[in-house]
């Protein structure tokens, strides 16, 4: 992964989250082949990515709530542990984890976006060159980087049209240097519109 916000910019985005945990979901549905049996504390199975930025108190709960750790025993036995547990412990209300999602259940979670890292799957077009049907980005995918409003870009390939390394590393040169100068200010407003950010514990 390469950053795609300078330091200051993440600094200033977690901030804008307000204490909510920055956590993709995409509901599993009727997917019962991802368990075999049905999980503990009535939490339901939702699948989502293992790149998150979580609160201290959520980790804290995670390594020693009974819900949690009971959840991660289960999960153990899934088709996708490492993309079940974090989301699911997240976005179940019931289990009342530090800085989780509060709205309504029956919200369309599917819009809870990964704003932790950016991959392009094949749903823009892909600049550099398609490996494992992920994009290994290239120059050409630079103005696509430019704009996400991800923390982190996944996947470069050191080797590969390495000058796109350069002008990253540019750009964060010249964003870090304008922002001491004053000469830049980073906007994090639309950040604090997302709905697990005015719906968290």
């Amino acid at each position: 992964m390469f950053p795609l916000k300078t330091n200051s910019e993440i600094i200033g985005i977690l901030q804008a989250v307000n204490g909510s945990n920055v956590i993709e979901a995409v509901r599993t549905g009727n997917k019962r082949w991802f368990w075999l049996r049905n999980p503990p504390h009535e939490i339901i199975p939702i699948k989502g990515s293992v790149n998150v930025a979580v609160t201290r108190g959520f980790v804290d709960f995670l390594l020693h709530d009974t819900i949690a750790l009971d959840f991660m025993a289960w999960a153990k036995h899934t088709k996708v542990p490492d993309e079940v547990v974090f989301s699911s412990l997240n976005y179940n209300n019931h289990t009342r984890a530090p800085g989780s999602y509060t709205g309504n259940e029956e919200y369309n979670i599917t819009n809870m976006p990964s704003l932790v890292r950016f991959s392009n799957w094949g749903t823009w077009p892909c600049y550099g060159m398609m490996q494992r049907e992920m994009c290994v980005f290239g120059v050409g995918d630079l103005p696509l980087l430019y704009e996400r409003p991800e923390l982190f870009a996944n996947k470069f390939v050191q080797g590969f049209q390495d000058i796109a390394f350069d002008c990253m590393e540019e750009l964060h040169f010249n964003r870090t240097r304008d922002q001491y100068l004053g000469k830049y200010r980073f906007d994090v407003s639309n950040y604090k519109q997302f709905d697990f950010v005015k719906n968290h514990l």
